[in-house]
């Protein structure tokens, strides 16, 4: 048994064997010689091949679906958000004129208002 110890992206590498024959021949070699290492491998496999075996299995899209519910939706989503932002900005003007005209009083306003009616008790 050898000293070296592989990670798992390694030996996926190996069993993929996109390793140079080097590389390919040391971890033979080794697979060999230690069961640890051989059934490492051969969980990864299993892994591998189960994962391949799923997405054999995928079933296709509903073409029905998508025609029913996909058409046009965008559209609609367009046009409320154009609307949302229309009266946005008609609020955002008509407040900032009532800001302006002095008909809403600022917070300095405010504070001046009450410092100069407020009576003191003394």
């Amino acid at each position: 048994m050898m000293d070296k110890v592989y990670d798992d992206d390694k030996l996926n590498l190996f069993i993929d064997e996109q390793l140079d024959t080097n590389e390919m021949d040391e971890i033979h070699k080794e697979i060999l010689e230690d069961n640890d290492l051989r059934a490492r491998v051969c969980q990864l496999k299993a892994v591998r091949e189960l994962v391949g075996y799923a997405y054999n299995n995928v079933p296709e899209p509903d073409t029905q679906l998508d025609r029913r519910s996909g058409r046009g939706h965008g559209v609609w989503k367009a046009m409320a958000a154009s609307l949302l932002m229309a009266i946005g900005g008609i609020l955002g003007w008509a407040v900032n004129d009532a800001v302006v005209t002095n008909q809403i009083a600022s917070a300095s306003d405010v504070f001046q208002y009450y410092k100069h009616s407020a009576t003191v008790d003394k």
